[in-house]
C-alpha cells in the first residue's frame, strides 16, 4: 500500500526529538512490510500547510498521523485538507495521546484510532485490516454507529523493531531548535544529535509519568550489537557529532551497559548521553560510561523537598537519599549530572522548589525544570482546550493557586536561577554547525 506518515505543522510547547521519533519508526517498520512509505515530521517549524498539500494530492492509500499532547489543534484542520485533496485515504492515529486517552479523538473521525500496544503493531493491523478485512488489535475501529475496540495490542520484541530511516529525519531543523540551552528539551547548542531508541518500557511506576501507558511496564531493550551497528551505520551516512541514547531508564540492566561501554571503547570515540534513575547508577558503573565517552546523565530527581519527595515511587525516593554521593561520582568523572526537577508538585511550594533548584546549582548541576503534569487525570471528555493543557508547561492541574503559580512562571521561564550548559565544548564538532 501507499501510505504516509506524518506529524502535521503544529508550534511544539517543547522540543525533544525523542518524542518524534514515532513517525519514523513506524514508517520504518511498515516499509518492512513491503508498503510504500512516505515519512514527514512537521512539528519542528520546518513545515507550511502548502507543503501538506502538496504531499496530499499524491494520493495515499492510507495515512498515519501521530498525535501527541500539544498540536491537537491542528488536527481537524489536517483532516479537512485530506478530505479534500486524498478523499480516499484511509486515516489512523497514533501516538502519546490516543493511547492515553483514545476515545477523546474520537471527535476528529478518523477511520481508526490506535490505542494499545506498540504504535508499529497497531498502525501495521489496521494496514492489514483494510487489505483482507481482519481484525485489528490495538485500534479502535470506526463504525455506522460508532467506534469498535479492537483486541489490545501487542508490545513488539527488540528483534521486531525497524530502526529510524535517518533520510527521514529534518535534523536541520531539530538543531535549531536545540540552539538556546536554557530552553532545557534537551539536545546539545551547536552540536548535532543522533537519537538512538535503544529500549522501551519502565517497571518504576511513576504516577506522572507517560511511559507505562506508551510502552508498557516491562522494558525491552535492543542488543548491544545492533545499537553499535546502527551508530556507525548512521555516522557513515552524516556526521554526528553525538549520540543520545533514547531509553526511559538506561541503566535498568547493568550488565547490558557495561557490555555496551565495553564494545563502545574498542571502537572510535563516541560522544553520547543517556537518562536514568540514581538508584540505578554506582561508582563503578558512572567510570565505565565515562571511559565510554558519556558526557551527560539525566536523572529524575523530581524534588527535593521532603513532603513532596514522600509521593515519589520507593526507586526514586532511594536515589534522592544517594544523591550527592551519585553527583560526587559523576564530579570525579567528568560527567554532567543533569536533574530533572518538576515545579508544582502536591507537597511542595514554590518557594521550597526554587530552593531545591538554587541548592542544586549551587552543587554545580545542570537542571531542567519542567510542570508537574498528572497525565492519569486526563479523560475522553475534555475539551480541546483542557486537552491542550497538559503541555508540560502550565500550572493548571498543581492546585497551586495564581499567585503563587506566577512565582512558578518567572522561576521557569525568566531563568533566574539558571546557566547554560558547558558540555558542548568538550564534543569535537564533526561538520559545520547549521
Amino acid at each position: 500500500m501507499k501510505i504516509l506518515c506524518i506529524n502535521p505543522p503544529s508550534v511544539p510547547s517543547y522540543f525533544n526529538a525523542g518524542h518524534h521519533l514515532p513517525v519514523f519508526l513506524v514508517a520504518a517498520y511498515l516499509r518492512q512490510r513491503g508498503n510504500e512509505v512516505d515519512a514527514h515530521d512537521f512539528g519542528a517549524l520546518n513545515g507550511t500547510w502548502r507543503d501538506v498539500c502538496g504531499l496530499l494530492v499524491k494520493g495515499y492509500d492510507a495515512i498515519a498521523i501521530m498525535n501527541d499532547y500539544d498540536g491537537v489543534d491542528g488536527l481537524e484542520r489536517f483532516l479537512n485538507y485530506v478530505k479534500e485533496l486524498s478523499p480516499n485515504s484511509k486515516t489512523i492515529t497514533f501516538g502519546r495521546g490516543s493511547h492515553q486517552v483514545p476515545r477523546f479523538f474520537e471527535r476528529f473521525g478518523f477511520d481508526s484510532i490506535a490505542y494499545s500496544g506498540d504504535y508499529e503493531s497497531a498502525v501495521s493491523a489496521y494496514i492489514e485490516h483494510l487489505q483482507t478485512g481482519g481484525p485489528a488489535p490495538g485500534t479502535l475501529l470506526k463504525t455506522l454507529t460508532g467506534y469498535s475496540a479492537q483486541d489490545i495490542g501487542r508490545w513488539l520484541e527488540p528483534q521486531e523493531w525497524s530502526l529510524p530511516d535517518i533520510k527521514d529525519i529534518p535534523y536541520s531543523a531539530y538543531e535549531r531548535l536545540y540552539l538556546d540551552d536554557l530552553n532545557k528539551f534537551c539536545g546539545i547548542p551547536l552540536r548535532s544529535e543522533l537519537v538512538v531508541p535503544v529500549a522501551r518500557g519502565c517497571p518504576i511506576g511513576c504516577a506522572f509519568c507517560d511511559v507505562p501507558a506508551q510502552q508498557g511496564l516491562r522494558e525491552r531493550r535492543l542488543p548491544v550489537a545492533r545499537v553499535l551497528e546502527y551508530i556507525n551505520a548512521c555516522y557513515a551516512t552524516r556526521p554526528f557529532d553525538y549520540v543520545s541514547i533514547y531509553a526511559p531508564t538506561f541503566t535498568l540492566k547493568r550488565q547490558w551497559v557495561l557490555d555496551y561501554c565495553s564494545a563502545l571503547s574498542k571502537q572510535a570515540d563516541i560522544k553520547w548521553k543517556c537518562v536514568t534513575t540514581v538508584s540505578h547508577l554506582d561508582e563503578e558503573l558512572i567510570t565505565c560510561m565515562a571511559a565510554a565517552g558519556c558526557f551527560r546523565v539525566s536523572v529524575g530527581v523530581e524534588t527535593t523537598t521532603p513532603a513532596a519527595v514522600d509521593t515519589l515511587p520507593a526507586a526514586k525516593r532511594r536515589g534522592n537519599a544517594r544523591l550527592t554521593e551519585v553527583a560526587d561520582w559523576c564530579k570525579t568523572a567528568g560527567i554532567e549530572l543533569n536533574c530533572f526537577v518538576m515545579i508544582g508538585m502536591p507537597g511542595e511550594s514554590i518557594v521550597e522548589a526554587a530552593a531545591g533548584i538554587a541548592h542544586l546549582l549551587s552543587e554545580g548541576h545542570r537542571v531542567r525544570p519542567t510542570v508537574y503534569t498528572p497525565y492519569d487525570r486526563m479523560s475522553q471528555n475534555m475539551t480541546l482546550q483542557e486537552y491542550a493543557m497538559f503541555n508540560r508547561q502550565l500550572m493548571c492541574h498543581s492546585g497551586v493557586d495564581m499567585p503563587e503559580r506566577t512565582q512558578g512562571y518567572s522561576l521557569l521561564y525568566a531563568n533566574s536561577l539558571d546557566r547554560a550548559t558547558q558540555v558542548m565544548h568538550r564534543i569535537p564538532i564533526r561538520k559545520s554547525s547549521t
